[in-house]
C-alpha cells in the first residue's frame, strides 16, 4: 500500500498527497512509471543520485485513487492523488 512503501522512503501522507523526500536525487533522472491493472494503480519510482546510486521502488495507490500531478517542492516528490 502507497502510505507503507511511501513511509519507507521518509515520506508521508498530506492531505490527497504523498510526499516524498528524495534529496540528493538528481530530478532529471527521476522517473514515475504508472500501471493501470484490475488491482487498481501502480506507481514505480526509479531514481538516481550524484553518486550514480539508483533506487526504485513500486507501490500501490489506495483503492479508488488515481494520480492526479506529480511536481516538485523543493527537493521533495509531491504526488497529488484524486478519487475515481
Amino acid at each position: 500500500i502507497a502510505e507503507f512503501a511511501v513511509a519507507d522512503l521518509g515520506g508521508y501522507r498530506e492531505g490527497d498527497a504523498l510526499v516524498i523526500p528524495l534529496s540528493g536525487a538528481i530530478q532529471d533522472q527521476v522517473q514515475l512509471e504508472i500501471c493501470q491493472h484490475q488491482a487498481g494503480v501502480a506507481l514505480r519510482l526509479n531514481a538516481e543520485d550524484s553518486a550514480g546510486h539508483e533506487m526504485s521502488r513500486t507501490f500501490r495507490l489506495p483503492p479508488g485513487s488515481q494520480l492526479a500531478e506529480a511536481g516538485w517542492r523543493g527537493q521533495s516528490l509531491v504526488l497529488s492523488l484524486k478519487r475515481e
